[in-house]
């Protein structure tokens, strides 16, 4: 009995001190992001080794750098890069809040997936390369991040958090404009086009919200480690 409340102890202690007050919240202060960013970069890290213990991280770690639209994964120097949320460029405080609808509901946005959502999504990034699983197509490597990034989180217990990123992204995606061409192929076309787009908020805010509005309604995922057990077998030499 003494052991049970001892482990019980112990994991209250890990699920409270794993970025529970910052992670899906506004986040301006650089400390705070990268230290948060890290534990989970930390964290994703364990869980993997469980899985397949020959795959490396190489020390990847978090460079928090001012007016960055979003996040990104860097393959060229094994670095995530974010941005505190008070230096962002003013067209993405406008495309949070035009999405929205009104200020306080694009910073929720930008709270749950700045913030939350992409997190572990640009960690799976980083797994693509080391795994060596990356596809040949962009749309389907953006595709794979974010289920990884929904599975994560689930096993983390954040299910009231994911079911908030999938109301807001069912509200934003009304207001986004589909950028394919009529009957052109989206891996392709996405792949061609993916610096372009990576440049206009609204081109690839559709491609990514759209995705992950089809991942939340995939009633046929399976939980984290068989993901990702399934995922990295796939890997190449």
């Amino acid at each position: 009995m003494k052991k049970i409340i001892i482990l019980l102890l112990l994991s209250l202690m890990s699920n409270t001190t794993f970025g529970q007050k910052h992670i899906f919240k506004i986040m301006n202060d650089s400390t705070i992001i990268r230290k948060e960013n890290n534990l989970i970069i930390k964290d994703f890290e364990k869980r993997i080794k469980k899985i397949d213990k020959t795959i490396d991280f190489r020390g990847l770690k978090t460079v928090v750098k001012d007016s960055m639209l979003a996040g990104m994964y860097l393959p060229s120097n094994n670095r995530i890069y974010l941005s505190p949320w008070h230096t962002t460029p003013a067209i993405g405080f406008e495309f949070c809040t035009r999405v929205m609808g009104s200020k306080a509901e694009g910073e929720k946005l930008a709270a749950m997936f700045f913030y939350g959502f992409f997190l572990p999504h640009e960690v799976a990034h980083g797994l693509q390369f080391y795994a060596k699983v990356r596809k040949d197509n962009e749309y389907d490597n953006e595709y794979e991040a974010n289920v990884i990034a929904l599975l994560y989180w689930k096993k983390r217990g954040k299910n009231k958090e994911m079911a908030e990123c999938y109301k807001i992204a069912k509200k934003a995606l009304l207001q986004l404009k589909n950028p394919f061409p009529e009957n052109v192929d989206k891996k392709k076309y996405f792949t061609t086009h993916y610096e372009e787009m990576g440049q206009n908020l609204d081109q690839y805010g559709y491609v990514q919200i759209d995705q992950i509005v089809k991942i939340f309604e995939d009633k046929n995922l399976p939980d984290f480690d068989t993901y990702i057990r399934q995922y990295i077998s796939k890997k190449s030499n």
